[in-house]
């Protein structure tokens, strides 16, 4: 079961943000959404150089090595759904995929 832990500004949809983490991730990788797991933690103060910014949305995926075609559609799923929801660049938004077992 890939279990997703969301970082990313304080949000009063972190539910609903969740939902569509875990139909992204399923979606890519085949899954029934109630095959993945995820929580959001809310980020604190966040700095780019000594300069004060809000802090980027991230997202590391713990999951076990599949094709890497499906990783990285699983990836890409959950970085769209995090730049949409927090209105970022997608480059303002860094999902990474965890190795386990």
């Amino acid at each position: 079961m890939p279990v997703i832990i969301v970082h990313g500004p304080p949000t009063e949809s972190a539910q609903a943000l969740l939902h569509k983490v875990n139909q992204a991730v399923a979606g890519a990788l085949g899954l029934r959404p109630v095959d993945v797991h995820s929580m959001f933690s809310p980020a604190g103060p966040a700095a780019t150089g000594e300069q004060p910014d809000s802090a980027w949305p991230t997202a590391l995926l713990h999951g076990r090595a599949r094709p890497p075609e499906l990783m990285a559609a699983a990836v890409n799923g959950v970085s769209a759904v995090l730049a949409e929801e927090f209105d970022v660049a997608p480059g303002r938004v860094w999902v990474q995929w965890v190795l386990t077992g």
